[in-house]
C-alpha cells in the first residue's frame, strides 16, 4: 500500500513538471513574435496661399430728400430712386440684382431757441438705399455715373469679392497639401529615411478675409471718382493643414 502511494505521487510530480515544460514554451515564443521596431513619426504643418483678383462688387447708392412733411420727402425720394433704378436697368444692370433697403423718414429739429421747451421740427428726411450685385468689376464706375446722373446723392461704398470662391479655397487647400509634403521629404532626407504612408490629415482652416470695402462719400468726392479708375487691388486666400507621416 506505501508502495502505491509512492508511485502515485512520483506521477503525479512528473505530470505537474511536464505542464510547466509546455506551458512556458509556446508564451517565450509568443514573445519572440511580437516584438516589432517602434515606427518614426512626423508631425507637419503645410501652408498655401493664393493671390487673386475680385471678380464681383456691391455698390451701395443712398437718396436723400426733404420735405415740410414726412409724405413730400417720402414721395420725393420715391421719384428719384425710381429714376435711379430705371437709369440702371437701362445701362445693362439686371433689376434681379438690385435690393432696396434701410428705408426712413426722420423728422428734423431747430434746436437755436434756447427758451424753447421742446425743439421745433422744421422738416422731414427721407433716406433710402439701394444695393447692386455688379458681376464685372470693370463696370463698377459705371454704375456710380448712372446712379447719380439719375439723381442718387451718396455712394455709400463698394465692396469687392469671388465669384468662384469654392475653386480660389481649393487651390489654396493643394498648395498647403504640397508644401506639407515638400517639408515631409525635406526633413526625410536629411535623416536618411523616406516618407511611407500618411496617418493622419487635418484641415486648419482656409481663410477666405472679407470683402475689400471702399468707404462712402459725398456728391463732390463722387465726382472726383468718376474721373479715377476704380482699383480694388488682390485679395489673398490662405489654408493650413496638418499631416502626420511615418517615415522608414
Amino acid at each position: 500500500m506505501g508502495q502505491l502511494n509512492q508511485k502515485i505521487l512520483v506521477m503525479f510530480l512528473l505530470i505537474v513538471a511536464a505542464v510547466f515544460i509546455v506551458a512556458a514554451a509556446p508564451q517565450n515564443a509568443t514573445a519572440a513574435e511580437t516584438v516589432e521596431t517602434e515606427a518614426t513619426i512626423l508631425e507637419v504643418n503645410g501652408e498655401g496661399k493664393i493671390e487673386v483678383k475680385p471678380d464681383r462688387a456691391r455698390v451701395s447708392f443712398g437718396v436723400e430728400t426733404t420735405g415740410k412733411t414726412a409724405v413730400e420727402a417720402q414721395q420725393e425720394n420715391n421719384i428719384l430712386m425710381n429714376r435711379v433704378i430705371e437709369r440702371l436697368k437701362d445701362g445693362g444692370f439686371l433689376e434681379e440684382n438690385m435690393q432696396t433697403r434701410n428705408l426712413s423718414v426722420v423728422p428734423q429739429y431747430n434746436y437755436a431757441e434756447e427758451n424753447r421747451k421742446e425743439p421745433e421740427i422744421i422738416g422731414y428726411l427721407a433716406s433710402n438705399e439701394i444695393s447692386l450685385q455688379v458681376t464685372d468689376v470693370r463696370l463698377v464706375g459705371k454704375s456710380i455715373d448712372l446712379a447719380i446722373e439719375a439723381g442718387a446723392n451718396e455712394v455709400r461704398g463698394v465692396q469687392f469679392s469671388l465669384n468662384n470662391e469654392r475653386e480660389v479655397r481649393n487651390q489654396a487647400l493643394e498648395l498647403a497639401v504640397r508644401d506639407a509634403k515638400s517639408q515631409a521629404d525635406a526633413v526625410a532626407a536629411v535623416l536618411g529615411m523616406e516618407v511611407n504612408r500618411i496617418r493622419t490629415v487635418r484641415i486648419g482652416g482656409v481663410y477666405l478675409p472679407r470683402p475689400v470695402y471702399m468707404e462712402g462719400m459725398g456728391a463732390a468726392e463722387e465726382a472726383k471718382m468718376l474721373q479715377a479708375p476704380i482699383m480694388p487691388g488682390n485679395i489673398t486666400v490662405s489654408a493650413q493643414v496638418f499631416i502626420v507621416y511615418e517615415l522608414k
